[in-house]
């Protein structure tokens, strides 16, 4: 039984372990050794879009598409020009945002970075706004 104290108390230590902001937790996986399990919301990115006199856009529809994946994400813009619900989900790396709302859209891609650890991502910059012109 003593030989199993400094392993529980190990394991106590592991599970209250916090080394990154996506609160990681400790469990014990299939080879009976300690993983890291992360637990945490993902990181919202604002997304803005406007005109060019800056006044925000209700309505437009903005695309979301990572260019290292090809994975995409579409979100409409409410009355106050920010869409929701757009997330660092996307994944690790270059990120490019467009909209379109009528005659108006982006005249180019605002492109973000997304890095990814083990536990969270951080985007560069982290907001994004995106101006709608006409042809």
């Amino acid at each position: 039984m003593m030989r199993l104290v400094p392993v529980v108390a190990m394991l106590a230590v592991l599970v209250g372990a916090a080394g990154c902001g996506g609160s990681p937790v400790y469990e014990i996986g299939p080879s009976g050794r300690p993983r890291q399990v992360c637990q945490g919301a993902p990181t919202p990115i604002t997304v803005q879009a406007v005109d060019d006199t800056g006044a925000a856009i209700g309505g437009a529809e903005v695309l979301v598409r990572n260019t290292s994946s090809g994975q995409e994400l579409k979100a409409v813009t409410g009355g106050n020009g920010f869409a929701g619900g757009i997330t660092d989900d996307i994944g690790n790396g270059h990120v490019d945002f467009t909209a379109t709302a009528g005659a108006l859209s982006t005249k180019r891609p605002f492109t973000v970075q997304v890095l990814c650890g083990e536990c969270d991502c951080t985007v560069m910059p982290s907001s994004v706004k995106l101006t709608l012109e006409a042809p």
